[in-house]
This record gives structure tokens, C-alpha cells and sequence, in this order.
């Protein structure tokens, strides 16, 4: 048997999954002046928009 495949619950697991690691940046950021969370969180924002984008236009 052929399963669907659920887009509102995979945006929404992504959104989970996002919120979960700006906090520990942040938290890292503040409390052990650490940058590196940041900037792996911005570069996966970064190359999971870019493969989104690319998905979309090459279909």
C-alpha cells in the first residue's frame, strides 16, 4: 500500500525543529558568548531556501 505524502505536517514538524534550534543559538549566543550556533543556524535557513527554490523551479 502506497502512503500520501503529508506536506502540512512535514512544514510543520520543519517549524518545530526551527524554533527548537534559533533557542539553543540564542541561548549559547547570550549565556556562553558562543557564535557558531548562529551561524549554523543561519546557514542551514540559508541552503534549505536555496533547496526549496531550486526544487521548485526545476519541479
Amino acid at each position: 500500500m502506497l502512503r500520501t505524502f503529508d506536506h502540512s505536517g512535514y512544514y510543520e514538524t520543519r517549524l518545530i525543529l526551527m524554533v527548537i534550534s534559533i533557542t539553543v543559538a540564542i541561548y549559547m549566543l547570550y549565556n556562553r558568548k558562543d557564535r557558531r550556533y548562529l551561524l549554523i543556524y543561519l546557514s542551514g535557513i540559508l541552503f534549505t531556501t536555496i533547496g526549496e527554490f531550486l526544487l521548485q523551479k526545476t519541479g
